[in-house]
């Protein structure tokens, strides 16, 4: 048999890892097809996909929906408006299971405010329940349930969101 390579290795959900300014190797602002191709490799077929009502006007203009992880992506329409290509995602504890999505450094749904004050130190702002994660070029957002260090995440999102 012969070894695979990059070009051939379907992308697998351990590379995708939480980013600022996208999720693992697909970067906010690649070809939407190119993109959900990579994550239908890595995640099987969305179990929803949410079409974006034009008057949203949030840059996006399906919502592709895998238990409480959604990945935002706006295809070049008259109505788009935006950037093309993927645009964001957001993770919610809305489902049983958050397939274990993480940041580059560990931080997922369940994980404490002190943990993520651990891992990205002065990168962390805090504003009541939320939080924000300044990456090089984007932010990653979060939502806590409770207060203060033992505060656990509930929600991340980076890129554009869209409330449909």
């Amino acid at each position: 048999s012969t070894e695979p390579t990059t070009s051939t290795t379907a992308l697998s959900v351990t590379a995708l890892v939480l980013a600022s300014d996208g999720i693992g190797p697909l970067p906010f602002g690649m070809q939407a097809a190119r993109a959900m191709n990579g994550l239908t490799q890595a995640l099987g077929r969305a179990e929803k996909i949410t079409p974006v009502p034009a008057n949203a006007n949030c840059g996006a203009t399906r919502i592709f929906g895998w238990k409480d992880f959604n990945v935002l992506v706006n295809e070049v329409t008259s109505q788009s408006g935006g950037s093309p290509g993927l645009a964001g995602w957001s993770l919610g504890a809305t489902a049983p299971s958050s397939g274990g999505f993480k940041t580059d450094k560990g931080i997922g749904i369940g994980s404490t405010l002190a943990a993520v004050k651990t891992a990205y130190g002065p990168a962390v702002s805090v504003a009541g329940p939320t939080f924000a994660i300044r990456g090089a070029n984007n932010v990653i957002s979060g939502e806590l349930e409770g207060s203060g260090d033992s505060a656990r995440v509930k929600a991340l999102r980076a890129g554009v969101s869209c409330a449909v």
